[in-house]
């Protein structure tokens, strides 16, 4: 008799998922459908991870979402042929016109992910996707040349898209600003509505979503759906036309502050089912090169790095699918807590976030890299906050930190902490989201020291829509000071980041004047920092 594991059964479900994903397409009956109306404006399109010659394509089809097993389509296939024309007619610098087809099979979700290469490197393209007499379009751009350095990099980062608690015009200011590309840092669905968050007395969501309301998502059907329901955002849907993304997640795209296959209720039955529908409908409705994401020891590998010439490499880290449970976090309530170090010893024992190989990976990319600037991209805080001044704790003076962020694993921490302090030179800067504020932080050497030297900047950005966390009480501890370099936590928003080989600029985008009847805002630019290459200290500018 074959005994299986935990660990075995895990790795078999998420082997599964990865595969059902990524399977070969192959022709087969029906292909030659089309539909009697456009399944592609519902849910629009999107294109990711460029590369200097080339871009991820993305496409689903929908026409009701209510259905979810067909999505409203008769045909179990349907084919679309897609074509990429450049936007750049300068002569001399090749990378004309591309196009081929694809299949979209009503297994997959009916979710299109095209990887096309042969592109000319930092150039425009326009793509088009097409079914029948029906089209969409987006623009999109690939990275400069390996070896090149350009002038400047133009790129917006955002996180945290509760989708009821207000519009999505943090999306549509960045659609405007037609970025060279769009850092998504977790969060990008929520797969629950949290009116606990909101019994305030009144009822002020921005709107409701039409499906699974009531319950957390559980199945791919729900997951998918919830997906659907975003993409289906007008705003969403112009960030998505106007720049490629690159992405990872954070927690609630399974489930609020899970660990790995770990839910953070410790009552909760089946969570291994629950990850692996959320992974499935990730990687089914976002533009990831899925061909570059090995599948190893049952998990689809997340994260990656991105170059942009000898500018700057981009490694977006996946600080969930790999993570160790958090420290004494079953307390009546479950999820992330406030906790104090001499009530949680075990906040300074071995546990990891990234996971050794992960952790080694970095350790590998920021040795070999040439880049001028190297972003560490990922969910929750890096620096560290102390967190005693929380209004719910009284008298407390011993230290205290968030266990869901990176003050919880403080000698995994410490380990990245004194990775970048070696490679000073590699000159790394934090890009976080996850706490629903604008935060501008110093990374110091010495957490408990914070006269220690400073290695690396950390921008922390406000949600596109979910609830605005007022952080004041905690801000304002005295310990907190040297770390935070500005905090606001006042309305939405999100970062606008300007690179040269000189400087990295990082604007902190707040989004007022809000009108939910006109559906316009303002978006305020008026807090810049800027760090300069050797120096990690951020610098106030406007």
């Amino acid at each position: 008799m074959i005994h299986l594991t935990r660990r075995d059964l895990m790795r078999a479900a998420l082997l599964t998922a990865s595969a059902a994903v990524t399977a070969p397409v192959l022709a087969r009956g029906g292909a030659e459908a089309s539909p009697k109306s456009n399944p592609l404006a519902l849910l629009g399109v999107a294109s990711g991870d460029p590369t200097s010659d080339g871009v991820v394509l993305w496409a689903r089809l929908a026409l009701d979402l209510a259905d979810t097993e067909r999505w409203g389509l008769d045909a179990d296939a349907y084919r679309l042929t897609w074509e990429m024309q450049r936007l750049d007619r300068s002569p001399g610098r090749g990378g004309g016109v591309r196009h081929g087809t694809a299949l979209a099979l009503r297994e997959k979700g009916y979710a299109v992910h095209v990887e096309v290469d042969g592109l000319a490197p930092d150039t425009r393209y326009r793509y088009t996707f097409r079914i029948g007499d029906f089209t969409q379009s987006g623009t999109t751009r690939t990275a400069p040349a390996r070896f090149a350095m350009p002038r400047q990099l133009r790129f917006c980062a955002c996180s945290c898209a509760e989708y009821e608690n207000e519009l999505f015009f943090a999306y549509d200011e960045m659609a405007k600003e037609k970025p060279d590309f769009i850092v998504h840092l977790g969060d990008y669905i929520y797969e629950e509505t949290y009116d606990r968050y909101y019994k305030t007395g009144s009822d002020n969501r921005a709107r409701r979503l039409r499906f699974d309301r009531e319950v957390p998502l559980k199945t791919v059907g729900q997951y998918r759906r919830r997906y659907a329901e975003h993409k289906a955002d007008p705003m969403l849907q112009r960030a998505h036309a106007a720049a490629p993304w690159i992405v990872t997640w954070d927690d609630h795209e399974v489930a609020n502050d899970y660990a790995a296959t770990s839910s953070a209720d410790e009552t909760e039955a089946d969570f291994l089912a629950r990850v692996v529908a959320g992974y499935r409908a990730y990687f089914e409705n976002l533009p990831i090169r899925l061909s570059t994401l090995p599948v190893r020891a049952g998990r689809r590998q997340l994260y990656r790095q991105l170059g942009f010439g000898r500018l700057m490499s981009l490694h977006m880290l996946d600080e969930r699918q790999y993570r160790d449970p958090q420290a004494c976090r079953f307390d009546k309530l479950p999820g992330g807590k406030n906790i104090g170090l001499a009530d949680c010893p075990s906040l300074e024992a071995a546990r990891t976030v990234l996971g050794p190989a992960q952790e080694q990976w970095v350790a590998r990319r920021l040795s070999r890299s040439r880049a001028h600037w190297n972003v560490l991209a990922q969910g929750v805080m890096f620096a560290h906050l102390e967190t005693r001044r929380d209004p719910r704790l009284k008298g407390r003076t011993d230290p205290h930190m968030w266990n869901d962020t990176w003050s919880g694993y403080i000698p995994a921490r410490q380990r990245m902490v004194d990775l970048i302090a070696r490679r000073r030179d590699k000159n790394s800067v934090f890009l976080s989201g996850d706490i629903h504020a604008h935060f501008v932080n110093r990374v110091h050497r010495d957490w408990r020291n914070t006269a220690s030297d400073v290695v690396a900047p950390e921008f922390v950005c406000a949600a596109v829509s979910s609830f605005v966390r007022d952080l004041t009480p905690i801000v304002g501890d005295e310990a907190n000071r040297p770390v935070i370099a500005f905090h606001d936590s006042s309305s939405q928003g999100y970062m606008s980041c300007t690179v040269t080989p000189d400087s990295f600029e990082t604007t902190m985008v707040r989004i007022i004047d809000l009108d939910r009847q006109a559906k316009t805002a303002t978006a305020d630019r008026s807090t810049r920092f800027r760090v300069e290459r050797g120096d990690p200290e951020p610098h106030r500018v406007a």
